[in-house]
């Protein structure tokens, strides 16, 4: 076996360098590399700047549309319109947004009941949501705003949807994300 190159270094039999400085240089290396990759994902999936950042949209649900003058984004529907909604072509989703079990698909149900076709349920990422909120995706705020009336929260809970939750969303034209406000 060869002479070592340094304090404490070992030659290895496949001509590998293993010495302390060595291994610590290559850890110090693999947790720089990571901590890269998280700011890198952190700052193309989140933020709140008003940059949108890249999305596959292979499979996915519109994109809501980023604000512009003269309204809110997603806000693309006549204000007075009086044609019915065709609930059973609006497809909802219902996420829970509490650690209350069951209030998904009690919401849900309710949904259904009235007409309305469910895609999916499940839970939402924020578990300590203490208000329900109705999003809805593009062309589809009358829909929201009747799934609104009939689970009983007001106009100030119906918004475009936001990023996050057009992930959840799949293939839902309305999404649900039921609060702390519907414990019974």
């Amino acid at each position: 076996r060869p002479a070592s190159s340094g304090a404490g270094a070992v030659l290895q039999d496949d001509g590998e360098d293993r010495s302390p400085a060595r291994l610590t240089a290559m850890i110090v290396g693999a947790v720089a590399a990571a901590l890269l990759v998280g700011v890198l994902v952190a700052t193309q999936l989140g933020g709140d700047d008003d940059t949108p950042a890249p999305v596959s949209t292979i499979g996915a649900a519109p994109a809501p549309e980023q604000q512009g003058e003269g309204g809110s984004p997603g806000d693309d529907e006549p204000a007075a319109t009086t044609a019915p909604v065709d609930r059973g072509d609006t497809t909802v989703s219902v996420l829970n947004g509490t650690q209350q079990t069951g209030l998904a698909r009690a919401v849900a149900r309710e949904l259904e009941d009235s007409g309305f076709t469910i895609s999916g349920t499940g839970n939402n990422a924020d578990q300590a949501r203490s208000a329900t909120i109705v999003s809805f995706t593009p062309g589809n705020r009358r829909a929201a705003q009747t799934v609104a009336d009939i689970i009983g929260v007001g106009d100030d809970a119906v918004a475009p949807i936001d990023r996050n939750t057009a992930v959840s969303a799949g293939d839902a034209r309305v999404v649900v994300t039921v609060g702390a406000d519907r414990i019974e």
